[in-house]
């Protein structure tokens, strides 16, 4: 993309940039409710760097109230390994020009991607690389609704709109044998809130006053902000790797007959379904906390590995 038509076609962006990033192109086919454009962008004026990095165009003011400068606010912090990282941002004054923001570059796209690329192969996901990501998104949330260990005053975030779109994929080279050189992200925080601002009595905020969330990964109880909602999603996702397929609305009616009649979940272990189901139960109250969490798949994974259940298989990735 050149600057001409950064120049014409995105005068207020390109102008608030102030050379900061050079828009290189448009990505195309991205879906997003409260995005008006993705870009791939690079540091400063050297298009031929390495450096680069996505822009998303967030909506104006004047469309939708505070989004942007909450989605902006509330990724800004929150730094964590398996977390999109937040390098840049823009709110503007004036409520009609338009808001961005700039991300970490992810490579390999997104879940969905990945999930499509086995789909047409009709292959499994290596089981493997399922636990892998079940960890990360645990561990993503778990840092959304209680920060590290020493933080003091934590202000818990509500992603309310983890799907497999919403999660990236990144190199992330390392030597340790049998290990995934990839890093899994969780991106995307354009339906997310803070517990503060929820709770606020002044603003008196109902879920309807929220960014709607995709309605193929909502909690049987509703898009309400709580950790229980955010666990749900992930183990909506884990489904469709589990039966390697889209999201369905019915998933914790239809489960265990899936179980019957798909023979593609035998190649994983029972132990993988259990701690699925688990996350997909219907009261939220007996879903387990993501810190839990994270130690149920640590202790299983552990155990599958030791007993010889489960080996490491490469992946198959878009670049």
């Amino acid at each position: 993309m050149s600057k001409k038509y950064a120049t014409e076609h995105l005068p207020e962006i390109y102008k608030s940039m102030k050379g900061r990033w050079t828009i290189s192109s448009q990505l195309d086919g991205v879906e997003g409710f409260f995005n008006r454009g993705i870009f791939l962008v690079k540091k400063g004026k050297n298009i031929t760097g390495e450096a680069k990095a996505i822009m998303k165009r967030l909506p104006t003011e004047a469309m939708q109230p505070s989004y942007a400068r909450r989605e902006i606010t509330i990724l800004a912090g929150l730094n964590h390994p398996t977390i999109l990282q937040l390098r840049d941002s823009h709110v503007p004054e004036h409520p009609h020009e338009t808001p961005w923001m700039v991300t970490e570059y992810c490579e390999h796209q997104t879940l969905k991607d990945l999930l499509q690329t086995y789909q047409i192969e009709n292959r499994m996901v290596p089981e493997a690389f399922v636990w892998h990501v079940f960890d990360s998104l645990a561990r993503a949330v778990h840092f959304c609704h209680h920060g590290r260990g020493s933080s003091k005053n934590w202000d818990p975030v509500s992603h309310r709109d983890i799907t497999a779109f919403n999660v990236f994929i990144k190199a992330d080279p390392t030597e340790e044998a049998d290990t995934y050189s990839y890093s899994i992200k969780l991106g995307d925080f354009g339906c997310a809130i803070t517990q503060s601002e929820w709770t606020n009595k002044v603003l008196d905020l109902a879920v309807e006053d929220l960014p709607e969330v995709d309605w193929d990964y909502r909690p049987p109880e509703g898009p309400v902000p709580t950790e229980a909602g955010d666990v749900y999603q992930i183990g909506k996702i884990m489904w469709c790797f589990f039966y390697l397929q889209t999201p369905d609305k019915n998933a914790v009616c239809s489960i265990l007959t899936e179980q019957k009649r798909r023979p593609g979940h035998k190649k994983y272990s029972k132990e993988l379904l259990e701690v699925i189901i688990a996350c997909l139960g219907k009261d939220p109250d007996k879903r387990p906390i993501a810190y839990d969490l994270i130690k149920t798949l640590l202790k299983e994974r552990l155990a599958l590995i030791k007993d010889g259940k489960m080996k490491f298989e490469p992946l198959t990735l878009l670049d």
